[in-house]
């Protein structure tokens, strides 16, 4: 027998207690098998759903909360949707948004407002007017005027009968003070004397100074003409065509342009009385209602108001077209520019709010619960004060 043989028969003959051994292995194995515990998978986090989640729960929280209101506003903001901004201001104002201060006028009588919200009670007045550069303050009841220093207790000046007043205008010299009383418009000296009648009837509308050294006055008579007068020597300069008599009247800085707002148009004049620009006011949009001209431009604010749908605008017409600044429910009246002419302040009756609306971009703010706070705690349409004028720097001179 040879090598291969032998191998091949060796292979072929089981090995002693080979079976028993499988056996015994199989018993083994199915025994640890049965004794097992179960091994947990591992899961793979679902971070995204996870952050979803998170983030969803946080917006929901902060916008519940004070936080969240400045939050979402800064949102609206950067992303270029408009927003307006509530300050409540339950005791006073708060620091007003760009220089100067503010004749408010409520059933109780005058204020002064001061850059910080600080408020002076001038006495019970009907309305107000600042001089020319702040120092003084003309105010008026049903049967005189008075004009005040509002930067002292008991700042009284002079006082002159005149029942029925229309309206108190300062020269910008503030040598001169013109008012219309009944149908009559009347110049007084800055001192209380020579007073004189300008003109015998007049449309019911306040006159507007001409900026400038000379004692220049524009005023409506009853066929909507526009007059132009130097005072002194009531001598007419020019006046305009007729037309719808204006509800308000207004210079730009440079006495270069007269303004003249009717219910239905507005028209920019310049010397000898030529028609520079207008807008027509559609019916369908409504009634003009309020005038104020852009301080250091020639840019004019005006709002109008349609009965029809309850809803008033306030526009900007740049000598070329008028674009929309705000709109909302109700109207819009005493509209009046900041010294600086960033800031136009919009008294809203409806939401009982002072609106502070910037000509560009940038945030309309909102001072709230205005009525309470110049009518002792009441509140309500009724009680909601005017706006007579935003005037000056915090640095006043004599004038």
């Amino acid at each position: 027998m040879n090598e291969r043989e032998l191998r091949n028969l060796l292979l072929q003959h089981p090995l002693p207690d080979e079976h028993m051994a499988e056996e015994r292995t199989w018993d083994v194995t199915r025994g640890a098998f049965a004794v097992r515990e179960p091994v947990k998978r591992p899961r793979r986090i679902p971070w995204r759903t996870l952050l979803v989640l998170a983030l969803a729960g946080g917006i929901i929280a902060v916008g519940l909360s004070s936080a969240g209101s400045t939050i979402s506003n800064w949102v609206r903001d950067n992303v270029g949707r408009e927003k307006v901004v509530r300050v409540p201001a339950p005791s006073a104002l708060v620091k007003l948004p760009a220089p100067g201060r503010v004749l408010v006028v409520s059933n109780n009588g005058v204020w002064v407002v001061s850059q910080d919200g600080g408020r002076r009670f001038l006495g019970r007045y009907e309305g107000a007017t600042w001089s020319p550069r702040g120092q003084y303050v003309a105010v008026w009841d049903a049967k005189q005027i008075v004009t005040l220093d509002p930067n002292v207790t008991s700042g009284f000046h002079w006082a002159r009968p005149a029942p029925n007043i229309l309206g108190v205008r300062w020269s910008p010299s503030g040598f001169r003070v013109a008012y219309v009383t009944g149908h009559a418009l009347h110049v007084v000296v800055g001192n209380n004397t020579g007073d004189k009648v300008l003109a015998g009837s007049v449309a019911l509308v306040p006159p507007a100074w001409r900026p400038g050294s000379e004692e220049v006055l524009a005023y409506a008579d009853p066929s909507g003409r526009v007059n132009v007068v130097e005072t002194d020597s009531v001598k007419t300069e020019w006046r305009t065509p007729v037309a719808p008599p204006p509800i308000a009247l207004g210079w730009t800085d440079d006495g270069k342009q007269l303004v003249a707002l009717a219910p239905h148009s507005l028209r920019v004049f310049t010397d000898p009385g030529k028609l520079a620009a207008a807008a027509e006011i559609p019916k369908s949009q409504g009634v003009a209602t309020s005038l104020a001209v852009r301080s250091g431009s020639h840019d004019i604010a005006y709002s109008v108001y349609s009965p029809a749908t309850g809803r008033g605008a306030v526009m900007l017409f740049d000598g070329k077209s008028s674009r929309e600044l705000f709109s909302g429910a109700g109207r819009f009246d005493n509209l009046a520019w900041s010294p600086d002419g960033r800031l136009l302040l919009v008294p809203w009756r409806a939401a009982d709010e002072l609106l502070f609306v910037p000509a560009g971009r940038g945030r309309v703010v909102a001072y709230s619960s205005v009525a309470s706070q110049f009518n002792h705690g009441t509140s309500g349409g009724g009680n909601f004060p005017q706006v007579d004028g935003w005037c000056c720097s915090a640095a006043f001179s004599r004038g």
